[in-house]
């Protein structure tokens, strides 16, 4: 069974990237700029089509962008697992990476790590894919894994991962389900 991605443009790139490997339904439920409360609205108006399905979440990034309050993040993301469960859906639910263009210590990045610690404990009721462990080693973010610009407007970003930031998470996501990639 293929699992069905559910994020924001992080996700959305790595469903463009490797759509092999996921649902189609990926399509509709990653979007770029999507919040935890958008995603939260989508699942509920989708009930019937995700029923019975393996999910695999990363929401929040947009979140803490518009520096929405940790508390709330948390209660949204536990929300949405809940509400997933109560769908009968098979859940993996991946850490967000921390944003390349401040420090760790940045208030941003302290909240992120606040929330991927709180996934954290939500282990007795999903899957979790540490993914910050690709993105940082000891104390320092690798920037390598981000994309410097974006897009062809070649504004600052370094808040998406590059392809090959995309090809580590697929891999933990894979390693997370015991499927490997070619």
């Amino acid at each position: 069974m293929n699992p069905i991605l559910c994020g924001d443009s992080i996700f959305l790139r790595l469903f463009k990237l490797f759509p092999y490997y996921f649902n189609s339904l990926s399509r509709e439920f990653c979007v770029s700029g999507q919040t935890l409360s958008d995603l939260k609205g989508r699942v509920k108006e989708n009930r019937k089509a995700l029923t019975g399905c393996l999910i695999v979440l990363m929401i929040g990034t947009n979140d803490f962008m518009n520096s929405v309050s940790l508390p709330y993040c948390k209660d949204q993301i536990r929300s949405i697992i809940k509400l997933l469960l109560r769908l009968r859906c098979s859940v993996v639910t991946c850490e967000i990476p921390p944003f390349a263009f401040q420090s760790l210590s940045g208030l941003q990045n302290v909240n992120i790590m606040e929330f991927n610690n709180f996934i954290q404990s939500l282990a007795s009721i999903t899957k979790i894919v540490k993914t910050r462990t690709v993105f940082v080693t000891g104390c320092e973010i690798n920037k390598n894994l981000y994309c410097p610009f974006y897009s062809s407007s070649m504004r600052t970003d370094l808040i998406h991962p590059s392809e090959q930031g995309l090809v580590a998470i697929l891999d933990l996501i894979l390693d997370s389900l015991k499927v490997r990639s070619a």
